[in-house]
């Protein structure tokens, strides 16, 4: 089963467009079975299979022209499809979904943590957030509704930016309040993601992830480079291939 996750910084498939086109042609090649895509057009997947989409999350324009926090894709259908999740959870950056590969059935989570400064512009008035708060009522969510499920103990995987630096080094700093409702949240599963990133050839620590519950098995993994060239960025983000068994 090969998992493909990356951050794609609104890629829009609008005009002429080289970034869409060659992050169009990563992923393709890549022939994942199931794709997560944050911040992205869900015409940046490849075009057969099927996808599914987080709710609005008032991202304005990028919306408005169809962009979504979270798509997800796989080539096979979805069911049991929920963009919801709790009502505690910041809006328009959750869904999960059903799908079956290769006899396989699996829950998969697409989700799209708030960064630090999410909501803290003071134009927000009463409704006005602290650093950090939109993630750590992510993670509480997450922890308290949505985890604790059936569903989710066992074939799921939880994948998408996580907004974290896992291990954490300054985004956030290891002692701060949201890195310990990180380590508490995720607490049992697995996450293969979370490397020396400097092991790997890449420039920055990962914050897109992918978190298994314990009956996968990493087989391969290999990660997308941000960049095309020394100088063209493609994304803010590096994204992760990667190839994992069931028992």
């Amino acid at each position: 089963m090969k998992i493909l996750n990356w951050n794609t910084e609104i890629a829009t498939p609008r005009g002429v467009n080289w970034r869409f086109e060659t992050i169009r042609t990563i992923i393709a090649s890549r022939d994942a079975d199931i794709i997560c895509l944050t911040e992205a057009y869900p015409e940046t997947m490849p075009s057969a299979g099927y996808y599914v989409t987080s709710g609005l999350s008032g991202w304005e324009r990028h919306e408005r022209l169809g962009a979504r926090k979270v798509v997800l894709w796989s080539r096979s259908p979805w069911t049991d499809v929920d963009d919801f999740g709790s009502a505690r959870l910041p809006e328009g950056r959750f869904v999960r979904a059903v799908t079956q590969i290769r006899g396989e059935t699996v829950t998969v989570v697409g989700m799209c943590i708030p960064f630090h400064n999410y909501r803290y512009h003071e134009s927000w008035g009463e409704k006005r957030m602290a650093i950090w708060q939109g993630a750590i009522e992510y993670l509480d969510a997450l922890r308290e509704d949505i985890l604790p499920q059936a569903r989710y103990q066992e074939r799921t995987m939880l994948i998408g930016d996580y907004k974290l630096q896992i291990p954490p080094k300054t985004y956030p700093y290891p002692s701060t309040k949201v890195n310990k409702k990180r380590e508490t949240t995720f607490a049992g599963w697995s996450i293969p993601t979370a490397v020396d990133y400097r092991a790997f050839g890449l420039d920055k620590p990962m914050v897109d992830h992918i978190a298994l519950t314990s009956d996968f098995r990493v087989r391969y993994m290999d990660f997308i480079s941000r960049f095309s060239t020394d100088i063209l960025s493609l994304s803010d983000h590096n994204g992760v291939f990667m190839a994992v068994d069931l028992p």
